[in-house]
């Protein structure tokens, strides 16, 4: 199928260059991904269980959250490039496919969306961009290149370690070009690489009317670095650093067909929710308990409390509408035996139908401010891994 592949993705690939960029509605939440937070990224660990924990990361935080998000087609990509055919073709193939089927619902449903990492441009417009990223990598390089270490790997190879720039420690091992090309430039390298995505993800995230997600520091930095104006520098880096170990209860259970049912079980609590979790990415951790801690803890308190009112709502509901359902029953038989004229019973009968109707009113009120909590979405998350055990 490969060869048939290749062709679908060429001709798709031409067509994604030159799509309109979709601008988010002003109500939209649109989130770009860069860095390892993207499962298809090639920056982070490759090994299949890792990219799959990413995968499941995503569709449980920013995938409830976010109305759409953006991921760069990098899989479309790598069918174009193919040469020969190999075992390790195969097995990259195979382990694309097997990540994207875990998202699959939530890209089914256009939750998850792809863009082109292509881009019609003068070269006018892309040296300049390239120079800005120039600039923004030398003023970084001297900051970052002590989170670099190198060892040797087998007889003529040898192995990049960053360290403390990503959610884990990640290594780089390359067998070619030992000797001639000197450890800061290989460092440099990486760090532009990261920088350059990372700013170009910003460019496309600016287009939509979107924000960037990032868990590399380079990006961030860059990102920073180039338009200081947008973030406080110490404010946005420590955010984002508290955003990686930021996991909701119960939620993070889910399976992305899971999140998609919670999307539409919660919709009227998302908002607040989301705004909660926002909260956290944008106020600076202390140097005591983490901002994320608390708001987990509060958010599986007010969970309880929801849940609790809820059950009260539906008890008092259930008593009211079996006493009326009696009363209605008596009234009904009672005209029924003793009114010759239907209209009085009819009549005798309005006030009951007021009452029904105002409790109704009263009672789908009280739901529908306790289903708007951000609690709520704990709650159907709880829901949803009971009737799935």
């Amino acid at each position: 199928m490969l060869r048939e592949l290749r062709a679908v993705s060429e001709e798709y690939e031409q067509r994604a260059i030159v799509d309109t960029r979709e601008v988010a509605s002003p109500l939209q939440f649109n989130v770009h991904i860069h860095g390892a937070l993207d499962p298809f990224s090639r920056v982070g660990c490759q090994e299949f269980e890792c990219r799959a924990v990413r995968a499941d990361r995503l569709a449980r935080s920013i995938g409830l959250i976010a109305d759409q998000v953006w991921l760069t087609d990098l899989v479309t990509d790598r069918f174009v490039e193919r040469g020969r055919v190999t075992n390790l073709v195969l097995d990259e193939i195979l382990s694309d496919v097997l990540i994207m089927t875990r998202l699959w619902p939530l890209i089914q449903a256009g939750v998850i969306r792809f863009r082109s990492p292509w881009l019609a441009a003068c070269t006018d417009c892309l040296e300049r961009f390239d120079q800005g990223v120039d600039k923004v990598v030398d003023d970084l390089s001297g900051r970052f290149i002590k989170n670099f270490d190198f060892e040797r790997f087998a007889e003529s190879g040898y192995r990049m370690i960053v360290n403390n720039c990503f959610e884990e420690s990640v290594s780089f091992i390359n067998t070619s070009h030992v000797g001639r090309v000197p450890r800061r430039r290989l460092a440099q390298d990486f760090i532009y690489s990261e920088v350059r995505s990372a700013l170009w993800i910003a460019r496309e995230a600016s287009l939509g009317r979107g924000a960037i997600f990032s868990n590399s520091r380079f990006g961030l930095s860059g990102l920073l670095q180039a338009d200081r104006s947008l973030f406080g520098k110490e404010l946005a880096l420590d955010a984002y650093d508290g955003s990686r170990s930021f996991e909701v209860p119960w939620v993070s259970e889910l399976n992305a067909g899971q999140v998609l049912e919670l999307r539409d079980l919660a919709s009227d609590a998302l908002p607040q929710f989301r705004e909660r979790m926002l909260a956290n990415l944008c106020v600076p951790r202390s140097g005591g308990p983490s901002l994320s801690a608390e708001i987990i803890a509060s958010l599986r308190e007010d969970a309880a409390r929801v849940r609790s009112e809820l059950k009260i709502i539906q008890r008092s509901s259930a008593k009211y509408w079996k006493t009326t359902y009696i009363l209605l029953g008596v009234g009904l038989s009672a005209y029924g035996i003793a009114a010759d004229n239907p209209v009085a019973g009819i009549g005798g009968l309005l006030p009951l139908i007021q009452m029904l109707m105002q409790h109704k009113a009263g009672h789908d009120k009280d739901l529908a401010t306790t289903c708007a909590k951000p609690a709520y979405v704990l709650v159907k998350a709880q829901d949803i891994l009971a009737h799935a055990s």
